[in-house]
């Protein structure tokens, strides 16, 4: 009898386990081995939530540290057009786009990506590049404070 309930008990304690994870991926970018959870706010007519996971996971693997930088610095990524009126946006920012398709908002550890509907591999690869561009400045600014 004891190990009946010791077994419901695993099974239950497992069945938490996948539906804490299912859950927290849902809306987020979650790696627990890494430490490392990101919330993803995605635009839901014109944004991909799934290239930003994707770009995510291209990062760990291509550039460890930079997957370091990135968890540690940033803890929100969302999908919307930088304003350029915003005093928090970083001041490089000038309102239109550049080389990195996004904005940092200082005093934060949020970042705007320009949102894209695309879901190629080159979409995927820029992404990674502006993400790690952006948690740069927000390490930056941690740094100083």
């Amino acid at each position: 009898m004891n190990k009946f309930f010791s077994k419901k008990i695993f099974i239950a304690l497992i069945s938490l386990a996948v539906f804490l994870y299912f859950s927290l991926n849902i809306f987020s970018y979650f790696d627990p081995l890494s430490f490392c959870r990101i919330k993803i706010h995605q635009q839901p007519l014109s944004g991909n939530r799934s290239t930003i996971k994707e770009a995510l996971r291209y990062i760990k693997r291509s550039d460890p540290s930079s997957y370091a930088m990135v968890c540690k610095y940033v803890k929100d990524i969302g999908e919307k057009n930088c304003m350029s009126g915003d005093a928090r946006v970083d001041a490089s920012f000038a309102g239109e786009y550049g080389t990195v398709k996004g904005c940092y908002v200082r005093g934060t550890k949020f970042i705007y990506l320009k949102p894209n509907k695309n879901n190629d591999r080159q979409t995927v690869v820029e992404r990674a590049k502006n993400v790690i561009h952006l948690a740069a400045k927000s390490e930056n600014f941690w740094q100083k404070y």
